[in-house]
């Protein structure tokens, strides 16, 4: 049997109505107060964190590092140059958040990959349909040739764009898209 106090619990879907109601009534009303909550709270750090830093010996460590004004620090800054410098000294921790603030998250890195990936898809796919109209191309010379009596100067001409074609099918083949194509 649980211990966590779930067994006395009843579901919405065997209340009344008006049972229902009311406990949707209260988890809205406490949704609202903790949004309120939250807010008033992202106000007083937004507050807490643009005010200017008084303590002298952080602005002059801050000053001996950077090249800023003392007007110009403020807690914000403190805080970004303490993430910095534990990222520096190898906190993965530091690193992740200073990430997170650029957007430079894992999911961001695997759908720049993906982007990649099907870029060098299409360009494959468009390699492809060229080979194919090559040797569509080709087959249809020779079949022209097979067909027709041609003049030894028309066969000449067949012959060499045939021997072109195979010439380029031959380079498309043997030249795989670089990385460098990836990523233009």
């Amino acid at each position: 049997m649980p211990r966590d106090g779930t067994k006395n619990l009843i579901p919405t879907s065997e209340r009344t109505k008006e049972q229902a109601r009311e406990i949707a009534r209260k988890g809205g009303v406490a949704s609202g107060k903790a949004r309120r909550e939250k807010r008033d709270m992202k106000k007083k750090l937004e507050l807490i964190l643009a005010s200017q830093v008084t303590d002298e010996k952080a602005i002059k460590k801050i000053q001996s590092v950077f090249d800023v004004e003392t007007e110009e620090i403020d807690w914000g800054l403190m805080i970004t140059v303490g993430m910095i410098q534990k990222a520096s000294k190898g906190n993965p921790q530091a690193y992740e958040a200073i990430a997170s603030i650029l957007g430079e998250t894992a999911g961001h890195r695997l759908e720049e990959q993906r982007l990649a990936f099907e870029k060098q898809k299409y360009k494959y796919q468009q390699k492809m349909e060229l080979i194919k109209r090559k040797v569509a191309e080709t087959d249809r010379l020779i079949k022209v040739a097979k067909l027709k009596e041609l003049t030894k100067d028309e066969s000449t001409d067949v012959v060499n764009e045939i021997i072109a074609n195979q010439n380029q099918l031959m380079q498309m083949l043997t030249n795989p898209i670089e990385r460098n194509e990836m990523s233009e």
